[in-house]
């Protein structure tokens, strides 16, 4: 299986172990269900994720920082859940990334999410991020940050 589209239902319960053997899945959207419990770390054996929507449910706890490790990764989306702590650093390695909003995240927004080559979007509106924007956001001429910010 390659694809999996569970979204817009009312599936409850924690994300299930068994998708762990789902090493070809290529795309997974799990948003707007009744999800909870922490992200699994065991998502970073699907190495061929290049899209994971887990947004709108009420997953909890830390990202785990092995999801650094889904180096396919274009779109990961974790908006509108109960997710806390800061960003892994690691994110900002990956080639493309678009991570959402509105959990309960802190600390401050890893320095390489600027620098990140392929970068098209960060909204990371309605946490509680704190620190300061670098001086060179948006300076360079291959980045483009949609005029909303």
């Amino acid at each position: 299986m390659w694809y999996l589209r569970l979204c817009d239902n009312a599936f409850a319960g924690e994300i299930p172990d068994a998708l762990r053997n789902c090493t070809a899945l290529d795309v997974a959207y799990l948003n707007n269900n009744n999800l909870v419990g922490g992200v699994p770390r065991w998502l970073d054996a699907l190495l061929n994720l290049t899209v994971l929507r887990l947004s709108h449910s009420s997953l909890s706890g830390r990202i785990p920082p092995s999801l650094a490790n889904l180096t396919k990764i274009v779109q990961l989306e974790f908006d509108q859940n109960l997710l806390e702590g800061s960003i892994p650093d690691g994110l900002s390695r990956l080639p493309a990334l678009r991570i959402r909003s509105q959990n309960s995240l802190t600390g401050e927004i890893p320095p390489g999410f600027f620098n990140m080559m392929s970068l098209r979007g960060l909204a990371l509106a309605n946490n509680a991020f704190r620190g300061e924007l670098l001086a060179d956001v948006g300076a360079r001429r291959d980045q483009h940050i949609p005029p909303k910010f």
